[in-house]
């Protein structure tokens, strides 16, 4: 490690004042810094999409409904088609079915 230099204080003398240092900010020479140039804030960055491996999300989406109870596609459009494909086949002599309930 490189060695400093400790200068000693000097000690006064009696009666004697301590020599004020320049003060930067009174003197003639010095003048204020100019303000700093506004900008507009930056717009907040969006965070970038957690992305999975393939094939993840859809074993999660299959592990979802496999455990879920609910209905899978509304039941209004589906008596819809069902009844319609049920008046296609069905004899015009044999009375088809007439009320669907899930």
């Amino acid at each position: 490690m490189a060695r400093t230099k400790h200068p000693v204080p000097r000690i006064l003398r009696q009666g004697e004042q301590p020599k004020k240092r320049a003060q930067y900010e009174r003197s003639p020479r010095w003048t204020a810094p100019p303000p700093m140039r506004q900008y507009p804030p930056a717009p907040p960055k969006r965070k970038k999409a957690r992305r999975s491996r393939p094939g993840t999300a859809a074993l999660r989406e299959i592990r979802k409904l496999q455990s879920s109870t609910g209905m899978l596609t509304a039941f209004a459009p589906f008596v819809r088609l069902v009844k319609e494909i049920t008046d296609f086949y069905s004899s015009s002599d044999s009375s088809g079915v007439s009320h669907w309930t899930p």
